[in-house]
């Protein structure tokens, strides 16, 4: 299923190589690139029929592929296939699209083709499509990440010349691999002086290298200095538990760098024939200037200034407060997130929530969510029902804040908007899916002891499920018998016995 697409319908410039006089370098298409979702990945605005879009920019990823979340959300029409996609989080099984109108930044858009759907696993909708490198590596490629821009260059007559026409002095580098099939930007690094290979992954927020690479180069996860560093995502259903580890030394080129941290975790990934070892992530891109030329299968690369691998949270906080100041509302969420959470006093937790209100009035669907439970919690339903409004819309898949929205809106006395709501989170489920239960029990149509018993039998998740439902019945019934059981059976500084204790505070 491959992409063919035409990156512009002109030329727009023409930079001579300094190698040959005989040699052009022509540039095709240029974009500009942006840190989005909650991770702050590096996306790219597109269109699907017509539709603007963000689609994840990643260099890791073979083909252009859309998520199944925007599928549904532009009604596209799929089918299913016998293809089943390897990443990070696992495999997920493909389904195909057939797209009217696809584009990517200010390209001439693709017509009537048929692209790969992955299944999002319910994850919600920030991104609706992987640019792949079946798209990029039309032309060569060249990533500043730290301007966050993107040029497209032909070469014409250049042969072997230097084509890094910003810097004499540019890393070069031989790509690996039969990189006519695979399009891989497959690099030789040294980790500790062991050689491993290294893809250019801007899809990748961190640098990660694999337990079987980090083994050969000395690096486990029990040696000192090791410490756990939350867990990768990817393509697949599962998550993949990173440890940051110290690294003696790193070298790319003649570039060395000195006692850093990196990440270590499982890498399921391969460029059809070598196993990928080492993913050189969007830390490490935003302290270099790369170009990525298919024609002469090398690898350009200048060191621009920074942190190259920013893995640990200090270093990676900094570019968060700088992508925050800039004004980008994710990373406003981000930021104000982890203020709130890990403040160390009272003013950064108020600033942590000040970038929250900031972030939510831009339109960020977490921040947006995060104030109306905030809110809900607090009691204040007027509030919690402006706040989640956008969140739902965003992600009507969420069933459980969708309830929360429906009681909000109930409380607050818009009975008309919540029987509304109710229906439209009743027709996403059969009678068999959670949180179906607490919906018949909103309507009537179920006794709480029953929905509790129903709970009990599935043995998913029994406690949680059960705080979530006292909740729901004792804010609809207001029941001082049941928050006081919420009170007492929700775990401790749970959403649930947080708004119990608030109901039970009150007169």
């Amino acid at each position: 299923m491959r992409t063919p697409l035409i990156l512009a319908s002109l030329l727009l410039a023409v930079a001579p190589a300094r190698a040959a006089e005989s040699c052009k370098f022509i540039k095709v298409g240029e974009a500009e690139l942006r840190y989005t979702t909650p991770s702050l990945q590096v996306t790219i605005d597109g269109s699907i029929n017509g539709q603007k879009v963000p689609m994840l920019f990643d260099t890791g990823a073979s083909l252009t592929s859309i998520f199944g979340g925007y599928a549904r959300r532009l009604d596209l029409p799929t089918q299913q296939t016998d293809e089943v996609h390897q990443g990070v989080g696992g495999s997920a099984r493909i389904q195909s699209a057939a797209v009217k109108s696809f584009a990517v930044g200010s390209s001439r858009p693709a017509q009537n083709r048929r692209y790969r759907v992955l299944d999002d696993f319910g994850a919600p909708p920030w991104l609706a499509a992987i640019v792949g490198r079946d798209w990029m590596f039309q032309a060569d490629l060249e990533l500043d990440l730290g301007k966050k821009h993107v040029n497209f260059f032909l070469p014409r007559d250049c042969g072997d010349a230097h084509l890094a026409y910003w810097d004499a002095q540019a890393q070069v580098l031989p790509i690996e691999g039969d990189f006519n099939l695979y399009k891989a930007p497959l690099i030789t690094v040294q980790v500790n002086g062991v050689p491993v290979q290294a893809m250019i992954d801007s899809g990748a927020t961190a640098t990660v290298i694999s337990s079987a690479a980090g083994r050969r180069a000395g690096l486990t996860p029990d040696m000192p200095g090791a410490r756990p560093n939350g867990r990768a995502v990817g393509i697949g259903d599962a998550s993949v538990a990173n440890m940051l580890v110290p690294v003696r030394s790193f070298e790319v080129g003649s570039e060395r760098i000195e006692d850093v941290k990196i990440n270590l975790g499982e890498l399921s990934m391969s460029n059809g024939v070598n196993r990928v070892e080492m993913l050189l992530g969007a830390d490490f891109l935003r302290a270099h200037r790369v170009l990525i030329s298919g024609v002469q299968r090398k690898v350009y690369l200048s060191y621009t200034g920074g942190e190259p691998f920013q893995a640990d949270r200090a270093l990676r906080r900094r570019f968060i407060e700088a992508e925050a100041q800039d004004g980008n509302a994710d990373a406003q969420y981000a930021l104000g997130v982890d203020q709130l959470n890990n403040g160390r006093d009272a003013a950064e937790r108020e600033a942590g929530q000040t970038l929250l209100r900031q972030a939510a009035a831009e339109g960020m669907p977490m921040a947006q969510q995060f104030l109306g439970t905030q809110a809900y919690v607090a009691r204040d339903f007027a509030a919690a029902a402006t706040a989640l409004a956008g969140y739902v819309r965003f992600n009507p898949a969420d069933l459980t804040t969708q309830i929360l929205y429906t009681v909000a809106l109930q409380r607050s006395g818009q009975e008309a908007a919540a029987a509304s709501q109710l229906q439209a989170a009743r027709s996403q489920l059969d009678n068999e899916r959670w949180p179906m239960p607490v919906l018949s029990l909103l309507q009537g149509e179920q006794t709480l002891d029953a929905v509790l018993a129903q709970i009990d039998a599935a043995a998913v998740a029994p406690a949680a499920r059960r705080c979530f439902t006292l909740l729901i019945a004792a804010d609809q019934t207001r029941a001082r018998a049941l928050y006081e059981r919420a009170a007492a059976s929700c775990p401790a500084a749970s959403t649930e016995q947080q708004a119990a204790r608030k109901a039970l505070a009150q007169p």
